[in-house]
């Protein structure tokens, strides 16, 4: 940042020197001298600064951005990730408990995701259930065709109440 403030210091007094030499330069050949001389002027002092530049530490200052944006990009897909994958176990849960409403079941159940090419999908269930066993297999069925969590990842213990 330094670099950037030293450089316009001295574009600014490159051009307020200039300025004020053509200002008091005599009509004629003069003042034409004086422009060409104080436009050279400026425009070294806008290009000079440029051949000092050390890529290398700007390279390094590069890299350091591009890795925390790298990072900040990466942080971002999790959080992303975490949220869609809580919306989905709550809405798998919601759709559970509202196919169980309508088989006349009580269930409590906890929807577990996975990651599927950086998608969460429902794959597995624990619930307890109280109601008549015909209907909570229905209601395995429902989630097994509806949700795609198969049988056999589906875990249902009867109410202890």
């Amino acid at each position: 940042m330094e670099f950037i403030q030293n450089w316009i210091i001295g574009i600014s007094a490159a051009s307020i020197l200039y300025a004020a030499v053509y200002s008091l330069a005599p009509d004629g050949r003069a003042k034409r001298a004086v422009r060409l001389a104080g436009g050279a002027c400026v425009l070294i002092a806008v290009c000079a600064p440029i051949s000092r530049v050390d890529m290398s530490s700007l390279a390094l200052e590069a890299e350091e951005l591009s890795d925390g944006y790298a990072a900040e990009a990466e942080r971002m897909e999790r959080e992303r990730f975490e949220f869609m994958r809580s919306v989905i176990e709550k809405e798998a849960k919601a759709y559970i408990f509202d196919k169980a409403d309508a088989l006349g079941v009580t269930c409590d159940v906890d929807v577990m995701c996975s990651d599927s090419e950086g998608v969460p999908i429902p794959v597995s269930l624990h619930g307890v259930w109280s109601g008549e066993e015909d209907a909570r297999e229905r209601l395995a069925e429902a989630v097994a065709r509806d949700l795609g969590i198969p049988r056999a990842s589906q875990s249902w213990g009867a109410d202890g109440g």
